[in-house]
């Protein structure tokens, strides 16, 4: 869990792996419920200096709609990313940045590098 000391707002990005329709675990309706966090969805504005986006393999699915973000920094927790494949990284590097409209920062060595269409893969 992050220690913080700004407000906490929680986006439920739908796992596409459950049932439909689930709702937010009652772990964080708690939180939220005790004033720890505000949980948003698609109809809000955020405004944030960090975003930090903690199972990112929820966002290997693109959504509808997202928040109206407005952040300076979006982090990739390191959370589950051992088990996703270059493909799930790539998508989900593009998904958020479609989400947040800025680049994510990734712990090292994910998403693998980014290349242009044509340009050859690196020499190890």
């Amino acid at each position: 869990m992050y220690s913080v000391s700004q407000p906490v707002a929680l986006f439920h990005w739908r796992h596409y792996d459950s049932p439909a329709m689930q709702p937010v675990r009652d772990r964080y309706q708690a939180m939220a419920a005790a004033g720890n966090v505000v949980i948003i969805g698609p109809q809000d504005c955020v405004r944030a200096t960090r975003a930090v986006v903690v199972g990112a393999l929820l966002a290997r699915h693109c959504l509808d709609q997202y928040p109206k973000w407005e952040c300076e920094q979006v982090v990739v927790d390191k959370a589950g990313l051992d088990t996703m494949t270059e493909q799930e990284c790539l998508a989900i590097d593009e998904h958020l940045h479609q989400a947040f409209k800025v680049q994510a920062d990734w712990p090292n060595g994910y998403p693998p590098e980014h290349r242009g269409v044509g340009e050859p893969e690196a020499e190890a």
